[in-house]
């Protein structure tokens, strides 16, 4: 199987009450200013009114990072869209925790959110956005699986965390639910990838 072209993941945060969607917008445009992400970040979208929605979005031309409302647990997003520097699923998982994991380090330092803001670096939604190419089916997930253990092993530890698809309905993204046993600050997760 081809490794995946498009691959998200969220990292959720502490306090949901503590999101203001209306302060990223500045943010994210500064972001793009200052080129704090990699990658080229070209503009910024709001769906706040959107209940339950995307949030606010910076949108990019390999990548988005938004500040995510999904499933009424904010968080933030990467999601990874095209030009992967490597075949690899792993190098591919790597770029995309990594990624997340600076973007979560970025917010959690800007300093127009006083340090009220803060994510829990032990739980994380990863999807498969490609339908196509991975569908939410049992076998799927199966072949996936090891791989994505392999790179969560480099961030949790073996045995540091378990895994569990989200849902089984087709018609949803193919999402896997990981939980920490112990979680290590996000800058210190950040430094176990290579990516």
């Amino acid at each position: 199987m081809d490794a995946p072209r498009r691959i998200k993941v969220k990292y959720f945060v502490q306090e949901p009450a503590a999101v203001d969607l209306p302060a990223f917008t500045p943010i994210f445009h500064r972001w793009i200013q200052e080129e704090q992400v990699e990658g080229l970040p070209l503009d910024v979208a709001d769906y706040a009114h959107v209940v339950d929605g995307p949030g606010i979005l910076l949108i990019g031309h390999e990548a988005d990072y938004s500040i995510d409302m999904a499933g009424g647990r904010p968080g933030l997003v990467y999601d990874h869209k095209r030009e992967w520097a490597s075949d690899s699923l792993p190098d591919r998982l790597r770029t995309v925790f990594g990624r997340a994991l600076k973007g979560c380090q970025l917010v959690e330092s800007e300093e127009a959110l006083g340090g009220r803001l803060r994510f829990s670096p032990g739980e994380a939604e990863l999807s498969f956005v490609d339908r196509l190419r991975t569908p939410n089916q049992p076998g799927v997930y199966d072949g996936l699986v090891a791989e994505v253990h392999s790179v969560l092993d480099e961030l949790y530890g073996p045995n540091g965390y378990t895994l569990a698809r989200t849902n089984e309905d087709e018609r949803r993204l193919l999402t896997i639910h990981i939980r920490a046993n112990a979680s290590p600050p996000l800058v210190d997760l950040a430094k176990r990838l290579s990516y």
